[in-house]
């Protein structure tokens, strides 16, 4: 579809997903207190966000935007 309407395949997501199934603002990122693997694949924004998880609870869509500068960071690939 995305090919079809030429744009990308997240925004194909976006536009089929029921709202309920979409990251909103409403969601909100934690750490696993469980995980007990190691940081050392992560990307350089992903390690960031890790950083400010360690001194808050919680980000919440919008406020990891803010981190990263950027307006919208989530779409599906």
């Amino acid at each position: 579809m995305a090919d079809y309407y030429m744009c990308y395949p997240g925004e194909v997501m976006e536009a089929a997903l029921p709202s309920v199934f979409k990251i909103s603002s409403e969601s909100v990122f934690q750490l696993n207190s469980s995980y007990e693997g190691t940081y050392e694949e992560l990307k350089p924004e992903d390690l960031k966000i890790l950083d400010v998880l360690h001194s808050k609870p919680s980000l919440s869509v919008k406020e990891t935007c803010g981190i990263l500068g950027e307006k919208k960071r989530f779409s599906y690939p």
